[in-house]
Formats: C-alpha cells, structure tokens, sequence
C-alpha cells in the first residue's frame, strides 16, 4: 500500500478539481484536492455543518492533500434556496432530508471510487456539527467506509425522514473518532459520551 505521507514529505503538488455529479434530485459539485502523481491514494470526504461547504471544509481537504490523501467536499445545500439571510439557512436545512442526503453522498462516493488514482477500498468520511452526524449515518448506511470523525457531530438522536443515526449503531464496521469540546454546546460532553458508550456496548471501535 503506498505511504500516504509519501507525497508531503516529497514536497510534491497539489491538485485540485471540481466535479459536478448527478444525484436524484439534480446536479451537486464536489471539490477535490489530491497530491501530483499517479497514486492510488487514500481519500476523505469533508461534510460541512448546516451553513454548506465554504472555506473551512475547503481548507481541511487542502490539508489532507498535503498529508497525501484525496480530500473532497461535497454540497449537500445544492437543494437551495441561496443564503441570503438566517431565515434562508433555515428552510435550506429543512430541504435536507435523511434520504436525500445518503442519496446525495452514495452519489459522492461512487464518484470518488471510480477515480483511478483513488484506494476505492480506502475511503473515510470527516464530519463538522451537522457533517458529524451525517458521517456517523453514512457509517451505518454503508459497509464500505474505512474510517469516520465526527466534530461536534450534532442531531446523531434525531432522524428526518428515517430512523435516527443511532438507531442504526449494530451496523457500523468501522472505527469511530468522536472530536468533541468539554464545553460545547452544539453536542454537549454528555451526549458525544452516550454515543460512545452506544458504540462500546455495540462492540464498535471508538475513541474519543
């Protein structure tokens, strides 16, 4: 398996792409940073919160690029409406339903595996608040998901559209990262703690 730090220490350059993909309900662009070079690397798919991808998930695919991952960022908002104003933001979450979303990530995947300069058996999904928990769901969504981090990963005991996240913890097969503050109060230290426990008493792999 090739070193994935092989290419940061090399110093070698980054590319970068933006892809538009089709997905049941229109067109979703992905973002994609990956190191100069034939590969194949492993890859992470960074999932925003709820104001849609902007210059934090950008940046973090930029670090896994130097790192020598392919790191991507996929917009789950394409729905719409554009944000204007916090009411906009509002309506644009309640356009994103649990179904809609694991449509639009399986179309985000598939994409990615197909790449042949991507590990397609090497793929792991980064999540920030709301991107926390749709990695956690994607995770019990899907068996082949290599690894998930979800950051102040909120909403996990809540569904829209299907059964909450949680509810489907016996189907998780990868390890878990749970990044949480002592004093967060999007996921309070108690609630990240419970879904560890979840976890372990579902003999999953988590650290916090």
């Amino acid at each position: 398996m090739p070193d994935p730090q092989a290419n940061a220490k090399a110093g070698m350059p980054v590319n970068h792409d933006f892809a538009v993909i089709d997905t049941p309900d229109g067109e979703m662009v992905m973002f994609c940073a990956y190191p100069d070079g034939p590969g194949p690397f492993p890859a992470a798919i960074v999932i925003s919160g709820q104001p849609g991808p902007s210059s934090p998930e950008i940046t973090a695919a930029e670090i896994l690029a130097n790192q020598g991952y392919v790191g991507c960022t996929v917009d789950l908002m394409h729905r719409g409406p554009g944000v204007h104003q916090n009411e906009d933001q509002v309506a644009r979450r309640r356009n994103l339903t649990d179904p809609g979303t694991i449509a639009d990530m399986n179309a985000g995947l598939d994409y990615l595996k197909s790449l042949p300069f991507v590990q397609s058996d090497n793929i792991g999904i980064v999540g920030f608040c709301m991107g926390g928990r749709v990695a956690y769901m994607m995770a019990g969504a899907r068996h082949d998901i290599g690894a998930i981090c979800s950051l102040y990963g909120s909403g996990i005991y809540e569904g829209y559209g299907r059964p909450a996240p949680i509810e489907f913890t016996d189907k998780i097969e990868c390890p878990v990262l749970i990044l949480n503050g002592d004093k967060d109060r999007v996921i309070t230290p108690e609630e990240a703690l419970r879904v560890a426990d979840t976890l372990k008493e579902h003999g999953k792999t988590v650290e916090t």
